[in-house]
């Protein structure tokens, strides 16, 4: 245990691994953390799928709350298109769900990475299009999240294309950066930017009780966010703490001075604070898209002290035996995760 601490506290020390520059350092994505993001985003789009088909009678048929006629006269826009508005009848509703979870889960997977990515973005903002009412800030994210990974090379590790891919990547470097990549970190400062902006009230500052408040709308509070209401100091205290975390996140993620230690940290606080949310109000899958949206600023340093970690003599000697062409593909992908 000792030792692999040791390991870890070495990986992440700023003063290891080569020099970059700071703008390669602060925008570069590292692909094992693209990977653990695709899937995350591929799990959480057939999550939101299914919860979605729960209502799909209520709320995308002509017998919902919403009929396509409807939508069209009171959301219609040119630039809001949606498949989801050609038919308003259960069946037809029924098969853009379930190629939206076949999407989902070729994204998830890491198969045909790029074309289910951009399958499922076009499946993601149309079925959001066909219903703005039932929309909140998390489905924005999530489909700008769906947007931008587009343009990233989600697919080069930890997937069924890198497994199947005949090349040799023996010596493929384990950063990207470019346009999506530098795209993709300022969305994600960009995100907390406005979220500071748009907490002006004294609640936050000076007062400190806008955590009390937000704790007392019935139909979000959960049972544990409804016992932290006998704690007023300390929900005082949490929400200075949440209205300086992210007035400074923006600022951290794209910090180049003391990158690995800084990243880290800034990220753990921001996904511990969004569990929280999670914990203590019915937010759906929000909580989770902001979660997911921070997976890929994990820095490379991270992923080499856990590999180093589970580079044990055992996991060495392990070996995979095989038959038949299909065999041999079973045991690539095997070999990938």
């Amino acid at each position: 245990m000792r030792k692999a601490i040791a390991s870890l506290a070495l990986a992440l020390s700023p003063r290891r691994g080569p020099v970059l520059t700071p703008a390669v350092t602060v925008f570069s994505l590292d692909v094992r953390a693209m990977a653990l993001f695709r899937a995350g985003i591929g799990a959480l789009l057939a999550i939101d799928t299914l919860m979605r088909w729960r209502d799909l009678r209520a709320h995308y048929t002509d017998f919902g709350v919403m009929p396509v006629g409807a939508s069209v006269n009171e959301f219609l826009n040119v630039l809001h298109p949606s498949l989801h508005l050609a038919s308003g009848t259960a069946g037809f509703q029924a098969v853009l769900f379930g190629l939206t979870l076949v999407a989902s889960l070729m994204v998830l997977a890491g198969w045909r990475t790029r074309a289910a990515t951009v399958a499922a973005w076009v499946l993601l903002v149309s079925v959001q299009n066909r219903n703005p009412m039932v929309l909140n800030g998390g489905d924005v994210l999530f489909r700008l999240l769906y947007f931008w990974a587009m343009f990233l090379p989600l697919g080069r590790v930890w997937s069924v294309d890198a497994a199947l891919s005949e090349g040799d990547r023996a010596g493929e470097s384990k950063l990207h950066v470019g346009g999506g990549s530098i795209a993709l970190i300022l969305q994600i400062a960009l995100v907390y930017w406005s979220t500071i902006a748009l907490k002006t009230g004294k609640e936050w500052w000076p007062d400190g009780t806008a955590s009390y408040f937000a704790l007392n709308l019935d139909q979000f509070t959960t049972d544990f966010g409804r016992w932290l209401l006998n704690f007023p100091l300390m929900l005082r205290g949490t929400t200075y703490i949440v209205y300086v975390l992210e007035a400074a996140a923006g600022f951290l993620v794209i910090c180049p001075f003391f990158f690995t230690p800084v990243r880290v940290l800034t990220v753990a606080a921001l996904m511990f604070m969004h569990f929280n949310f999670d914990l203590s109000m019915r937010l759906g899958i929000f909580p989770w898209v902001d979660i997911v949206s921070l997976v890929p600023l994990l820095p490379s340093a991270l992923f080499d002290a856990l590999a180093a970690i589970g580079r044990t003599p055992q996991r060495r000697r392990l070996s995979v035996r095989y038959g038949g062409a299909l065999g041999r593909k079973a045991a690539l992908v095997l070999r990938e995760v």
